[in-house]
């Protein structure tokens, strides 16, 4: 109890028992002994007291300008004491249940996150895909009305029990979610109270860990089915093949005599379906789905867990979204420039609202988006740079990190995780050999190369000269998207050289490739130099300027420089 009173948030809202969280939090030691007996006395007995049952609803919008009552969010204002015992049984119960309960429930479970949820889903979709020609995948996005609202309190306990809790502790969940005494408060206005005995109330701790449990056997019955969830966003994905859509069709079926018998209510207006299919020169017909008679909306992309997913899995829509965002927030940044804050309050504020944007789930759909997309985003933080007058990290370089973090986590996963076969570890003799194959980006990164690059198809401006030494090694590659005879020709060439002789200021004589199967560059760390080539003469005259751009930074100590991953010949 003590180390739960010194980690209370000081400032979530105060309960109707008017104790605040600070008292908590200073009186820890004093509190912790008082406590511990009322709590352990109650967990004995099976009862929570009425006075800390008792809460007060508040109406929290899901949209900016909400016209509509159902646009409003039911938030339950508890006691911080009491949520401060839930959090206890929260932790016992989660230790307790078998690591096996709902392996593709990715809420309230160590070490997994929407990314896994997200990931999950679009792996076993390319999956599909990929294993068969005609194959397709259907994604049925199910919307409940008021989830938690509607959990019976007696069938909890029932599914409780089957998973091995106490009777002790399923009498005491039972008792805290029945005869709860809630009251209504909009502005000033506060309602009479009144009793609930069903549900468990928004805002509470418990409820969460009690909704995932509550829908734990709410699994897919077909193996071409699959039931992705996260708390009460629910994914129904139909594995179709040979244009047989039956299992999903029973799928959806079995999904709403569950939902019936579980007291869910499933909103068919807002439940929406995808269709995935590769195949564009075979024309479908595919059967629409009914819900109660009802048919369920088809659409193009739908965001879920916060990520536009597109019929074709393509992020542009995604990236766009996030892109308009950001700039709506530059805003905000230029009005804190306008009043002189210092360069330190304008960097935190950008981290907090404006990369807080691009970092939800990148992971997921940043290392499929295109060059474009990312040149998109990466714009809105070269004008935050400008306003903040700071160097920012570019999306590559927080990509990466982001990947490395999620892989260190991952390295632990457990093994009744459904994405453990996903994860492991490069043998070490595999290594250097991946590393050295320009397409494997995805695989362990290769060694960093300190040697110059020029690169072909890029013409910068001859006013900022730099000098190339003879012995000194260079690495030629072509720009992504160059075209011509040179580019064709240059093409054929690419590789390490080393300089042989300065001709001129813009022309220098090379020897043939030495190592080509030496170390590639390592993405973000490239050489010093970029090359605009005029002709290209056996591969022994190189004729081009070698300049700096104007965005490539100093070189560091090491003599590396850091460059965006999009500027690249290895992207």
């Amino acid at each position: 109890m003590r180390r739960v009173f010194k980690r209370v948030n000081t400032r979530k809202a105060v309960g109707p028992d008017g104790i605040c969280g600070r008292v908590l939090k200073a009186c820890a030691d004093q509190l912790a002994l008082v406590f511990t007996d009322i709590f352990n006395l109650s967990l004995m007995l099976g009862i929570v007291p009425s006075s800390v049952k008792r809460s007060t609803i508040v109406l929290v919008p899901k949209k900016p300008r909400p016209s509509d009552l159902n646009d409003y969010r039911p938030v339950a204002l508890t006691s911080v004491m009491m949520k401060c015992f839930e959090k206890l049984v929260r932790d016992f119960i989660t230790s307790s249940l078998p690591a096996s309960m709902d392996p593709l429930q990715f809420a309230y479970r160590h070490n997994r996150s929407t990314d896994d949820a997200i990931a999950h889903l679009l792996h076993t979709t390319l999956t599909h895909l990929d294993e068969g020609r005609g194959n397709y995948v259907k994604m049925l996005f199910v919307d409940y009305s008021s989830a938690f609202n509607t959990i019976i309190p007696s069938l909890l306990t029932t599914k409780l029990g089957d998973l091995g809790l106490h009777t002790s502790l399923c009498d005491w969940i039972s008792n805290f979610l029945t005869d709860r005494p809630q009251s209504v408060r909009v502005g000033n206005c506060t309602s009479s109270t009144f009793t609930l005995s069903t549900g468990a109330p928004q805002g509470c701790v418990l409820s969460p860990l009690l909704y995932s449990l509550y829908t734990y056997d709410c699994t897919a019955t077909s193996s071409s089915t699959i039931i992705v969830k996260f708390a009460d966003d629910t994914v129904v994905m139909g594995l179709i093949s040979d244009n047989d859509e039956r299992a999903y069709l029973e799928e959806i079926k079995h999904l709403e005599n569950w939902c019936q018998e579980n007291n869910l209510l499933l909103i068919v207006s807002k439940t929406k379906e995808l269709i995935v299919n590769c195949s564009k020169k075979q024309e479908r017909h595919y059967q629409p789905v009914r819900i109660s008679g009802t048919t369920v909306e088809r659409v193009d992309s739908f965001r879920y867990l916060g990520v536009h997913i597109s019929q074709d899995l393509s992020w542009s829509r995604h990236t766009n979204s996030l892109a308009k965002k950001a700039r709506q927030r530059l805003y905000h940044l230029r009005c804190l420039r306008d009043f002189r804050l210092p360069s330190k309050v304008l960097w935190n504020f950008y981290t907090c609202t404006i990369e807080s944007i691009f970092t939800g789930n990148i992971t997921v759909w940043f290392g499929n988006s295109t060059k474009q997309d990312r040149q998109a985003l990466q714009r809105v933080v070269r004008s935050a740079e400008r306003i903040t007058h700071t160097e920012l990290p570019d999306l590559q370089t927080i990509y990466y990190k982001w990947c490395k973090d999620q892989g260190q986590e991952n390295c632990n996963i457990h093994k009744e995780s459904p994405d453990v076969d996903k994860h492991f570890t490069i043998p070490e003799e595999y290594r250097e050999l991946i590393s050295s194959i320009e397409n494997c980006r995805c695989s362990a990164p290769p060694k960093p190369c300190n040697f110059p690059l020029i690169m072909i198809g890029i013409v910068p401006s001859p006013s900022r000269k730099e000098q190339f030494l003879p012995g000194q090694k260079v690495r030629v590659a072509t720009k992504d998207g160059h075209v011509g005879s040179t580019g064709k020709l240059a093409a054929r060439h690419e590789g390490f050289y080393t300089i042989t002789e300065q001709i001129n200021e813009v022309a220098y004589r090379v020897g043939l490739p030495g190592n080509t199967n030496g170390n590639l560059l390592r993405v973000g760390q490239v050489g010093c130099a970029l090359g605009g080539w005029r002709g290209l003469q056996g591969a022994s005259v190189m004729v081009g300027w070698a300049c700096r751009r104007k965005d490539t930074p100093t070189p560091a100590r090491d003599g590396t420089t850091h460059l965006p991953r999009s500027q690249s010949p290895a992207y």
